[in-house]
């Protein structure tokens, strides 16, 4: 079948257009990976750092726009362009770099200085930032009543003025922070804390009030127990329980021996 001389025509200039053009798009994508691994990027006023360095150029300058490329994080991490602010992020108005680097967005800094009446709970809810662990005491105050600094949360200090009951509500051993009885600590049945403890700095400062207590002193007064008096290394050997010869629960030195029976 014969092929129409306009035809011919066409795709001959279509042929010439290729060749021509060929060479020159080469030339411009030799010319741009050169420019990719040589340009220094520092002489823009934007220096690639951290992760940056690994980007191609593509994914910053859209179809190869260079001018008008943002320099604000926010203006490529915007969930379009790069990632951006996940939904769960805390409520900010402040630059991205406040508190990221470009080697990690996972390494966040916050600088507190700057929050005063900002309730902590409003980002440390567990949602947007870490918040109260299992195993907080129970409390609806406010975290700064208890946490000082915003750089350790381990450094807290708990105003106990106007506690004087209940004290193993918060100090039962099991809650983050806070000291229970030990290990070694004297059995006390039903007693509460309050009873022998009279200083909510100082667990060290007891006071046992021992009225009705006249037998069964080493019950509380042996070595498995921390914090009560002992016999002492200098104490003269003896099976006789300690109310035979201690005959005040208040002072130690006042001793009466019977030595009915005792001849040599």
């Amino acid at each position: 079948m014969a092929i129409r001389s306009g035809v011919l025509k066409r795709l001959f200039s279509a042929l010439i257009l290729c060749i021509t053009i060929s060479p020159v798009v080469t030339s411009q994508a030799a010319t741009s990976q050169a420019i990719g691994s040589n340009f220094d990027h520092f002489a823009t006023g934007y220096p690639l750092t951290g992760k940056h360095q690994f980007a191609t150029c593509e994914s910053c300058h859209i179809n190869g726009v260079f001018a008008g490329t943002p320099r604000a994080c926010n203006g490529c991490h915007n969930a379009t362009i790069a990632v951006g602010q996940k939904v769960n992020h805390i409520p900010v108005i402040i630059d991205c770099d406040a508190c990221h680097t470009t080697l990690d967005f996972t390494s966040a800094r916050m600088n507190h200085s700057a929050v005063q009446e900002t309730p902590c709970a409003n980002c440390h809810n567990n949602t947007n930032s870490g918040g109260q662990p299992q195993g907080h005491l129970p409390t609806s105050l406010s975290c700064d009543t208890c946490h000082q600094s915003t750089t350790s949360w381990l450094l807290v200090s708990y105003d106990h003025a106007g506690v004087t009951s209940n004290c193993q509500s918060c100090h039962d051993g099991t809650r983050l922070g806070t000291t229970g009885q030990s290990q070694n600590h004297i059995p006390t049945g039903d007693l509460v804390c309050e009873s022998c403890h009279l200083s909510v700095t100082n667990w060290l400062s007891v006071n046992y009030d021992h009225a009705g207590v006249v037998t069964d002193c080493k019950r509380c007064h042996d070595v498995r127990y921390s914090g009560v008096p002992l016999q002492g290394p200098q104490h003269l050997p003896t099976q006789l329980s300690c109310e035979n010869c201690h005959r005040s629960t208040g002072d130690w030195t006042l001793i009466a021996f019977n030595h009915t029976n005792i001849t040599a």
